[in-house]
């Protein structure tokens, strides 16, 4: 008796085909039945082997052909299911869901603070949990979002049987909707094809009889990259199978960018792909660097610093997150110039990744270029950043094209700007439409990048940036950018060295910064002379700061006014120093970071706990002592350091030893703590020769002195972000910073 050359996993398919075989020459005699009987015991018994030799097959070849991936110049495969991270799906389209207006948009982004843009109340979900809850699903995403990858899982699971995550009894069979781009729409043979491939038989009726008895989970990939001219085909073909087999338990899922999303389709659940949240960010980092923790530790620690902070935002998105795993493993760290890392994340958009999934899009018209479209995009990006919209009406974008266009081609009036739209938001996912007819560029990040690379094209452009952006938080990665885009960053730092020590116009600051360079130690220790400057300059920023609120930081016997304090405390200051330390100390730049910010802080404790304990009804002595043990904290490390030159240590701690034991009794009056109070302050003020009155400034004073210190903690910023700036100029413009000129 032989056995079937290509078994199916199905057991009963078989059993069927037996049967119907055996019984139409036999009849219904004896024999005929004890021979069926053989028959089917051959069957239950030898053929069971054989199916469970089809499934491993089958699994096997499935592994081989979707199990694997290899991305952007990787040297080898990696195993998906090793560098996989599980994926959440919004419960609602974002486009559909909660955002009717711009308003709304920029409300929701704005309110968020992290670079994030949040989908109002949808809740993400575990993506299994979706797709073993729904029969019939429709995952739509960005470009690199992970809509393919999450496809080749769902199969991989569903081929574990019980002990994978996918609940249902089926057979995966994944079907790449591009290749109808070449090929007639026919979903049948297409899925006959590719079961045949894994050794399953290559009748059509076998693939009939599956879908009958509801034994597949079709897996439709990329009805996107579908040619305009067979889109409607392809879709049509799959609503007359879902039609056919839906009922007999056959599993759908449908992928598509959300940008060519049109029609919803019949009978299918849409879902969202969420942006990656740090959780998933972290685990993907892990399970990318598996074999090394070190290395997976150090690279999400990096990633996690503020510097970072427009890096992670590309993180969210699984295709630049390889990306930047991939930058990261090459040399253990990312690159110094951030604007190269965004420029190959750009180019990876633009064409890199239809390049690496072998994907041929039509071309928009025939002279459509990459370096055309970062022209029109450089531009675009810029206009609309410095017009403060991150937000852009569909029609604003279209009116856009057809002016560039118009200055670009000769026969712009002939081509079509929607397609060039769709080309942008479709094909490359730069733009993405947040709710209907609103889009953004799909990260804030290439935003900033391409308005950089806009304004560093042309000294003038620098120019303006300098004089007019210096001071708004909101232009900072700008700044970064256009020192990294720039061969030189001479001009720039010169540019914003001048404008910086034009803020400093009143006679007061003037005044401050001179005190500043007479008090401050000049030789060079663990702390170069700049970091030096730095700490001195906190140290005023936080008494001034601490004399000019104080009415409005007082609050009787509570720490709030002790909370209050810390958020006053210049943080710049504290990373002015972190540069400032010099390389030959171990762990210099975290060591001297925690060390300055701890000095800040207990500098301003000291105040905050002084106007405590005048205030306090309870005369409470916590306050006084605090006041005292923040001052002699300070002091010390002060003097560890070798900060000041003009201050007697020794003398000042003594004196602050003998006030502690002076503190009035808990039954002294308020006039009296006052007194007690003022007399320490008279003491520390003459160690540091200056008075109250010289560190009283006025509000306006006040956020002068903000903005000049965050613009000098800019330049550095700029010099370490920049490719090269002259020794000349450098050596120059640091000596200068924080002083007085």
């Amino acid at each position: 008796m032989t056995s079937n050359p290509n078994p199916s996993p199905d057991d009963n398919y078989f059993v069927d085909k037996a049967d119907d075989a055996i019984a139409r020459p036999l009849g219904n005699s004896f024999v005929g039945l004890v021979t069926q009987f053989i028959q089917w015991i051959y069957n239950k018994l030898i053929n069971k082997k054989q199916t469970l030799s089809a499934r491993e097959t089958y699994k096997r070849k499935y592994y081989g052909l979707y199990g694997k991936i290899r991305l952007f110049g990787m040297s080898q495969e990696v195993n998906l299911e090793e560098i996989y991270t599980s994926v959440k799906f919004l419960d609602e389209l974002t486009t559909q869901a909660k955002f009717g207006s711009l308003d709304a948009l920029r409300k929701n982004y704005s309110e968020q603070g992290q670079r994030r843009f949040q989908t109002g109340e949808c809740q993400p979900v575990q993506g299994f949990k979706v797709a073993n809850d729904h029969q019939f699903l429709y995952v739509l995403g960005n470009p690199g979002a992970g809509k393919s990858t999450f496809l080749r899982r769902v199969g991989l699971e569903a081929l574990k049987g019980d002990k994978g995550k996918y609940q249902h009894d089926c057979i995966p069979v994944m079907i790449e909707l591009k290749k109808f781009n070449k090929v007639r729409v026919d979903l049948i043979a297409a899925i006959t094809e590719e079961l045949s491939n894994f050794n399953f038989p290559s009748q059509q009726k076998v693939i009939t009889d599956f879908l009958n008895k509801g034994k597949l989970l079709l897996l439709f990939d990329g009805l996107d990259e579908v040619s305009k001219d067979k889109f409607n085909d392809v879709q049509d073909e799959i609503t007359n199978l879902v039609t056919r087999y839906g009922d007999r338990g056959n599993r759908f899922i449908l992928s598509c960018r959300i940008a060519a999303y049109k029609n919803p389709m019949s009978r299918f659940t849409n879902v969202e792909l969420a942006d990656f949240d740090d959780e998933q960010i972290k685990n993907f980092i892990i399970n990318w660097f598996n074999s090394d923790p070190e290395d997976a530790q150090d690279c999400w620690k990096k990633l996690s610093q503020s510097e970072y902070k427009a890096s992670k935002e590309l993180a969210q998105t699984p295709l630049l997150l390889t990306f930047l795993c991939l930058a990261y493993g090459d040399s253990g760290d990312f690159p110094a110039q951030r604007s190269q890392l965004y420029y190959q994340a750009l180019e990876i958009l633009l064409y890199k990744w239809d390049r690496e999934k072998k994907l041929k899009r039509d071309k928009i018209y025939k002279d459509w270029n990459p370096n055309l479209e970062i022209t029109l995009l450089s531009e675009f990006a810029f206009d609309f950043f410095e017009d403060n919209q991150l937000f852009f009406k569909k029609q604003n974008i279209l009116e856009y094209l057809e002016v560039f266009l118009s200055n670009t081609e000769g026969n712009s009036q002939y081509i079509d700007v929607n397609a060039v739209l769709d080309a942008i938001a479709v094909q490359q996912g730069i733009f993405v439409e947040r709710a209907t007819n609103i889009y953004s560029f799909s990260h804030l990040t290439l935003q900033e990048y391409l308005t950089a690379k806009h304004i560093s094209q042309k000294d003038s452009r620098v120019e303006k940036l300098v004089s007019k952006y210096l001071i708004d938080r909101r232009w900072k990665e700008i700044f970064l950018l256009v020192a990294g885009e720039k061969n030189n960053a001479d001009q720039i730092l010169e540019l914003m060295s001048e404008a910086t020590h034009n803020l400093m116009n009143t006679q007061k600051l003037k005044n401050i910064l001179q005190w500043v360079a007479r008090i401050t130690n000049p030789t060079d220790g663990d702390v170069k002379y700049i970091g030096k400057i730095g700490l001195a300059i906190a140290n005023a920023s936080t008494l001034e700061s601490i004399i000019t609120h104080a009415n409005t930081v007082r609050n009787p016997g509570s720490n709030i006014v002790v909370t209050a304090i810390t958020d006053m405390i210049p943080n710049v200051i504290a990373n002015i120093i972190s540069i400032a330390v010099t390389d030959t100390m171990p762990n210099a730049n975290s060591y001297a970071q925690s060390y300055a910010y701890s000095n800040a802080y207990s500098n301003g404790k000291a105040y905050a706990n002084s106007y405590a304990y005048i205030d306090s009804d309870s005369s409470n002595h916590l306050y006084a002592q605090r006041t005292i043990d923040y001052f002699l904290r300070y002091i010390s490390w002060a003097q560890k350091w070798e900060i000041y030159r003009e201050v007697n240590y020794s003398f000042l701690i003594n004196e602050l030893e003998i006030l502690k034991h002076k503190i009035p009794a808990p039954q002294a009056s308020k006039s009296r703590r006052k007194d007690f109070i003022e007399r320490l302050w008279k003491t520390w003020f003459a160690a540091f020769h200056t008075t109250q009155k010289m560190m009283r400034l006025s509000e306006e004073e006040i956020e002068i002195l903000d903005n000049y210190l965050y613009a000098n903690l800019l330049i550095f910023e700029c010099k370490n972000a920049a490719v090269r700036v002259s020794q000349k100029t450098w050596q120059k413009i640091e000596s200068e910073i924080l002083l007085s000129t």
